[in-house]
């Protein structure tokens, strides 16, 4: 049998493994950062809230890729997805709207898109 793997194949296989590798990292560093403290010199911006985001963000998208990319539970997937990205949507808002304020506001929006997460993966599952 020929061997149909390409530079065209390799190079997105190549692609989506630097991907994941990258989101190892990231996964890691906040990981150490979380449970042991380790801010590593970075501003706690950097951490608690861009690569905290990337990596909720990451999920949600992933979770998006299997459903472009495998027909079966379609649509429990998307709904999965749907759960994940509202969750992220609500992270990204609280921490640029809401946090660091002396008083917030209840409900917030964060909260709408936080509370969407639960049926929508209740759903999808």
């Amino acid at each position: 049998m020929p061997n149909r793997e390409g530079p065209l194949v390799r190079g997105p296989r190549a692609a989506v493994l630097a991907a994941w590798a990258v989101l190892g990292i990231g996964l890691v560093v906040y990981g150490l950062h979380v449970s042991l403290g380790l801010g590593f010199g970075a501003p706690p911006s950097l951490l608690d809230g861009w690569l905290y985001s990337a990596l909720v963000g990451a999920g949600g998208v992933a979770i998006l890729i299997r459903v472009v990319r495998v027909r079966e539970e379609r649509l429990a997937w998307s709904l999965i997805a749907l759960g994940a990205l509202a969750w992220w949507i609500g992270d990204i808002y609280w921490w640029r709207a809401l946090s660091g304020r002396d008083s917030v506001p209840v409900p917030s929006p964060a909260d709408v898109f936080y509370l969407a997460f639960y049926p929508l993966v209740y759903a999808g599952l």
